[in-house]
């Protein structure tokens, strides 16, 4: 199309035409510019690196980067949105970061004003969401929140349960399930033996006081465990399905659970100390 421009007479005795005439030629010639600039409204500015290929370049969807495989890997849309990755064109798979300036549904997931994801939110995909609108930053697989920063800097885990603050660590849970459980993988006797620490809400004695246990757990029927709770301990063994507290250890009392038996008893007093005991025959002695 013919770019001539457009001039105007300086004055009415310069031009012999009519007023009417002019007006009619300056509207025709603006809509000539007009037309002009819808039919560019689409061309591409660009900006080229120096290895022939356009490096930077604006079109309809906003202010684009691309590499030298004239791939798109940055992109600022019309929107507000600005995205980074191998291929900013082909998302969820070749977006890197995404900040999202307007709400909406990216890959099947809402985002809000202000969030940002880094990598991949389909599903079995690590990434990151810093979610404007809570201020926490979530670490997930897909769209499920695993581990996040809350708005104090705190670090939870394991759905809030794990916990790392100014505290130290801290172990949540509303249950009597294994809080921490410690495996090695070298015990080959029993494969599925498993150490563990709880804290639980019950104690023995059927109260609610709460007891720690710290355990081993061969497998359902058989293990070892040792309890504190209010005033006691007690080491209790389940073994074939059937629970035997063998040593009860209160304020006042310590109860052995029969049958109890005892060995490398001395067989005199010699070198002994007070209140030591020994064997005399079948006769207990404690020494005075």
């Amino acid at each position: 199309m013919s770019t001539t421009p457009i001039n105007l007479p300086a004055n009415r005795l310069e031009d012999p035409k009519s007023d009417d005439s002019r007006i009619a030629d300056l509207e025709r010639r603006v809509l000539e510019l007009e037309d002009r600039l819808w039919q560019t409204r689409n061309i591409m500015p660009t900006l080229d690196g120096g290895d022939g290929n356009s490096d930077v370049y604006l079109n309809a969807n906003g202010f684009n980067v691309i590499n030298d495989t004239s791939t798109t890997v940055g992109s600022w849309r019309k929107n507000g949105d600005i995205l980074f990755g191998t291929n900013v064109n082909n998302p969820p798979t070749g977006v890197t970061i995404v900040i999202f300036n307007q709400a909406q549904t990216y890959n099947g997931e809402s985002m809000g004003l202000g969030d940002m994801l880094f990598g991949d939110n389909s599903s079995g995909k690590a990434n990151m969401l810093w979610d404007a609108s809570t201020g926490i930053l979530y670490f997930r697989g897909g769209t499920s929140q695993k581990v996040y920063i809350n708005t104090t800097g705190d670090l939870y885990a394991g759905g809030g349960k794990v916990r790392l603050n100014e505290n130290g660590m801290e172990v949540r849970n509303n249950s009597s399930t294994n809080y921490i459980k410690l495996y090695n993988s070298g015990i080959t006797g029993y494969a599925g033996a498993v150490g563990y620490i709880n804290l639980d809400s019950s104690d023995p004695a059927g109260g609610n006081h709460g007891s720690a246990i710290i355990g081993m757990q061969h497998d359902a029927n058989n293990q070892s465990n040792v309890y504190c709770y209010l005033n006691e301990v007690d080491i209790v063994i389940k073994k074939g399905g059937a629970w035997r507290y063998v040593i009860e250890a209160n304020y006042d009392r310590v109860n052995f659970n029969s049958p109890i038996r005892l060995s490398s008893i001395p067989t005199s007093a010699a070198g002994l100390s007070t209140g030591d005991v020994w064997r005399n025959g079948n006769v207990l002695n404690i020494v005075p």
